[in-house]
């Protein structure tokens, strides 16, 4: 694996966006504490719409309540939103997704990376409109129109999509990822088809901003390094444990600061401590052992203020209640 130009570190804040491989990722980085954000919207598949996401985020459009729909007395989105930012009013509906849509586009601006997991090519149109769905929030299938997206649309809504980004924030790197889960719904050729469609696009993108954009091959290294059922969970599908953290330690050694590694290895021996429980938790080896560790914290948080401790000093406080965490 080729290195990179930038890498990540604790001062470096991320956004991810895209399918649940983006998650799988993301939130190993979260459980190291690096200042991560991921799927503003919810879990996205097809590139339309996580364009669409990043576009709003970008200028920071309210949503309205033209953009609300519902079914069975459930306001949703189509906008691209997760079904878990459905509610019982329009109100409530609108008042959720406008607050993310602020916070969310903050982190934005801050963010020097920015990751986008293709899932599939694969779009539904709603008849009605014509637009593009992230989600079909379980609506019947007749009110939908399936498409395959070709290569040249997928690279013109990122040509003119990334041209914005990189006006107003100059120094992002976007690092595309494509997923190595099977959209078996489609069936078997279809997904291939997908996948094929979504990884030629996604160099070709790459091409047009070699300085600010790279690939890394999680697809690659599923298919091709694991290469075997044992490596996935019982529907064959997704990625298990042993080849996400496969996948990560890849990753890690392409993307992640060599002083952001020995930093996360700190943080998790700390989480490690903090999970600990000890038979007898009074005795005075046990204190100077939380004693010690808490020293550790502090220190850390001296050079780096944005680290939150604030669940391992809990549990370590107050081992009972910590417990239930």
């Amino acid at each position: 694996m080729l290195p990179v130009r930038k890498q990540l570190h604790y001062h470096a804040p991320s956004i991810w966006v895209g399918s649940c491989f983006t998650e799988n990722i993301g939130q190993r980085l979260q459980q190291a504490k690096l200042p991560t954000h991921i799927n503003p919207f919810g879990i996205l598949y097809n590139p339309v719409s996580i364009a669409h996401c990043i576009s709003r985020l970008l200028n920071e459009q309210p949503f309205t309540a033209a953009d609300i729909n519902e079914h069975q007395q459930q306001y949703f989105s189509f906008y691209h939103h997760h079904t878990r930012f459905a509610s019982n009013t329009p109100e409530a509906c609108l008042t959720n997704i406008n607050q993310n849509l602020t916070k969310s586009a903050a982190f934005l601006r801050q963010s020097r990376f920015l990751f986008v997991t293709f899932g599939t090519a694969w779009v539904y149109t709603l008849l009605s409109t014509g637009q593009v769905v992230g989600n079909c929030h379980k609506l019947p299938a007749n009110r939908f129109d399936k498409q395959l997206l070709s290569i040249a649309q997928i690279v013109d809504t990122y040509k003119t999509l990334l041209t914005q980004l990189f006006a107003q924030q100059p120094d992002m790197q976007v690092v595309f990822t494509l997923s190595p889960v099977r959209h078996w719904a489609d069936g078997a050729v279809a997904n291939q088809r997908s996948k094929a469609q979504l990884l030629v696009a996604i160099h070709q993108i790459c091409e047009l901003f070699p300085q600010s954009s790279s690939y890394f091959p999680a697809y690659e290294l599923m298919m091709d390094d694991l290469r075997d059922y044992r490596f996935y969970t019982p529907d064959m599908l997704h990625p298990n444990t042993t080849a996400i953290d496969y996948i990560y330690q890849h990753f890690e050694q392409a993307y992640l600061h060599p002083n952001a590694q020995q930093l996360q290895t700190q943080i998790a021996k700390i989480q490690t401590a903090a999970q600990h429980r000890p038979f007898n938790p009074h005795t005075e080896a046990h204190q100077r052992f939380v004693q010690n560790t808490l020293q550790q914290i502090k220190q850390l948080q001296q050079q780096y203020p944005n680290l939150n401790f604030d669940q391992e000093i809990q549990q370590f406080l107050n081992p009972q209640l910590s417990s239930l965490l």
